[in-house]
């Protein structure tokens, strides 16, 4: 194991008490423990929770889609809510 040194960050209150809460529903015991994983594992999976296969898929959906011709202009995206009121 590599040697350990102090690191030094300031952070709001707000910030510590949302890594505190990530770090317990992850099931680390500490933020210490929590921020040295997401560090170690050199990757965004802590703290993106789509698998990448998921994503593949949505965008392979979407190029169907385009291709089938089931699109919409953005112009009428929120036509349907306007409609509502």
């Amino acid at each position: 194991m590599d040697k350990l040194i102090d690191f030094k960050v300031q952070i709001s209150e707000e910030a510590v008490r949302r890594l505190d809460i990530d770090a317990r529903e992850r099931g680390f015991l500490t933020v210490d423990e929590y921020i040295q994983a997401a560090l170690e594992a050199d990757s965004f999976d802590v703290y993106y929770e789509t698998p990448d296969e998921e994503i593949v898929e949505g965008l392979r959906q979407g190029l169907r889609d385009v291709m089938a011709g089931n699109v919409h202009p953005v112009s009428e995206l929120w036509d349907d809510l306007d409609n509502d009121e």
